[in-house]
């Protein structure tokens, strides 16, 4: 049985995983489906369009497509089914967003959950 190999994660110095806004707001869309599993990639950028609000004013889905190519299977898995591609969270990406795994993101700091991004926003 062979070993399955993942690039690793970008760690900082005191060890926390380096991950873009983008990807967070895919974690946080596919906590919000069914199982964790998005049905397509569309069902996948979709999912994220909420989220991107907590960051910035403007999104776009074509924004999303290129960040979808640069997902770490670490955290979220794919899987073609017919002729489509299924994305579903992995235990991982789950610990990302529940905090047991420290996060940072570039331009925002430590990632602290949805509800100190929720309170950042609304002041």
């Amino acid at each position: 049985m062979s070993k399955i190999l993942y690039p690793p994660e970008r760690l900082t110095r005191n060890g926390a995983v380096i991950i873009s806004h983008n990807h967070v707001c895919f974690l946080h869309g596919l906590l919000d489906r069914p199982y964790g599993v998005a049905r397509s990639s569309r069902d996948l950028h979709r999912s994220a369009l909420p989220y991107i609000a907590y960051f910035r004013s403007s999104a776009s889905l074509s924004c999303l497509a290129k960040a979808s190519c640069t997902l770490n299977a670490l955290w979220i898995r794919q899987e073609v089914v017919g002729n489509r591609v299924e994305w579903s969270l992995t235990e991982r990406g789950r610990a990302i967003l529940t905090g047991m795994v420290k996060v940072r993101i570039p331009g925002y700091g430590e990632y602290q959950g949805l509800q100190a991004l929720r309170r950042g926003r609304s002041t």
